[in-house]
Formats: structure tokens, sequence, C-alpha cells
């Protein structure tokens, strides 16, 4: 059952950043549209690789 807590909270936080990714790329693409869609990549990579530690510690302080 922890683990599938784990995942769920992934899951949140993962689509909480994948959203700011998003706006952070839709913004960029009004000033640079050929540098917009590195910028979204990146900023996926960063919410995708980010959100599994805050993940972790979310459901450590929980349990």
């Amino acid at each position: 059952m922890e683990g599938l807590i784990l995942i769920a909270v992934f899951t949140i936080v993962t689509a909480i950043g994948e959203t700011f990714a998003v706006g952070i790329g839709l913004l960029s693409d009004k000033i640079s549209p050929s540098l917009s869609l590195l910028i979204f990549f990146f900023g996926s990579a960063l919410a995708v690789s980010a959100a599994w530690p805050i993940a972790v510690r979310l459901t450590k302080k929980a349990a």
C-alpha cells in the first residue's frame, strides 16, 4: 500500500511540474519560438527528475 501511495504522489507532483514546464514553454514561445521547445524539454526533464525525491520525502513524512 505504501508503494501505491508513493506512485500516486509521484504522479501528482509530476503533473504539477509538467504544468509549469508547459506554461514556461508557452511563455517563451512568444519571446523566442526557436528556443521554446528546448526550454520545454529541459523543464519537463527537470520536473520528472525532481518529482521522485519530492514524492519520497512527502510520503516519508506521512508514514
